[in-house]
């Protein structure tokens, strides 16, 4: 359990390092995207296609972006998993105890 902890922190300090690298790529996908719309005239495309646009022009930030997250949330999972598992052991020894007691 304890591993898994650490290899959910380094999971949680890589997915933080690809969202800044994503939010900065994003941010020049969408400046370069505004002034190609502004010098030909043309009316920005609503929110969602300007994403899907400019996700097509970034490079790696947005799979690395989706995989670090895919990563953290299968770690969270397997930690609540194994939180359970320690909840249960220690009902079980508190339920042994009080039996012994008795």
């Amino acid at each position: 359990m304890v591993e898994r902890g650490q290899q959910y922190a380094r999971a949680r300090r890589t997915l933080a390092r690809c969202k800044g690298e994503y939010e900065k790529a994003m941010s020049r996908q969408l400046v370069g995207l505004r002034d190609e719309y502004r010098t030909s005239g043309d009316r920005l495309p609503s929110e969602e296609m300007r994403r899907a646009i400019c996700h097509q022009k970034i490079g790696d930030e947005y799979p690395m972006l989706l995989a670090a997250e895919a990563e953290t949330d299968a770690l969270d999972r397997l930690l609540r998993v194994d939180q359970a598992v320690v909840s249960g052991l220690q009902s079980e020894l508190r339920f042994l105890q009080v039996t012994e007691l008795m």
